[in-house]
């Protein structure tokens, strides 16, 4: 992804934003796994990305 505020692309792990899995809605989920739920994710599929 890229980050208009910091003018770059992004790596996986400095995209935060919500999980997508039904029941988490985990609000720190990292572009590349969900801390809680352990599901391994893509940064597009995070709900309002965001960057760390």
């Amino acid at each position: 992804l890229y980050c208009d505020t910091c003018n770059r692309f992004l790596a996986d792990r400095l995209v935060e934003g919500t999980c997508p899995t039904a029941g988490c809605d985990y609000g720190d989920a990292r572009g590349d796994q969900c801390e809680k739920c352990g599901k391994l994710l893509n940064p597009t599929e995070l709900i309002d990305p965001r960057c760390k």
